[in-house]
């Protein structure tokens, strides 16, 4: 097992990698999100019992989206591989951010959405580009 000190060096050495670049890599940061950041990944029972919907969000097909469930700190990555892309087992009428990166010719792009899971198809097409300093700050906030 890993000691806190590893995580913190490990994390300052991404940052430091990170702060030489204009853009960020989709896969870095995929990275920089689930190692660095407060979210965790959610148990798929957390929600059972409850009463579910299937939520479809429409957006870039080369977008990855995330669920972020701000009451319980955790996260679920959507699931799909065009521009609707689906996540199972929200509760209904659950608070949520959705979240979408992509990057498209060296540039990183970020869409964000607080919603509620009611059923209704939500769209995360208004992306915005980023530098990795305000990808970096934009997550420290979700």
């Amino acid at each position: 097992m890993y000691s806190e000190n590893y995580y913190a060096a490990r994390k300052r050495k991404v940052e430091k990698n990170l702060d030489t670049k204009e853009s960020i890599s989709l896969n870095d940061a995929n990275n920089y999100i689930f190692r660095f950041s407060k979210l965790g990944w959610i148990n798929c029972d957390r929600f059972y019992g409850e009463k579910k919907k299937l939520l479809i969000v429409e957006t870039e097909p080369e977008a990855t989206v995330y669920c972020v469930f701000q009451r319980i700190n955790s996260l679920m990555k959507a699931t799909g591989v065009i521009e609707s892309k689906k996540i199972k087992g929200i509760p209904e009428k659950y608070p949520i951010t959705l979240f979408a990166l992509y990057e498209k010719e060296g540039q990183s792009y970020i869409a964000l959405e607080e919603a509620v899971n009611d059923g209704e198809v939500k769209s995360l097409k208004a992306f915005k580009k980023v530098t990795v300093e305000e990808l970096k700050e934009t997550l420290k906030k979700i």
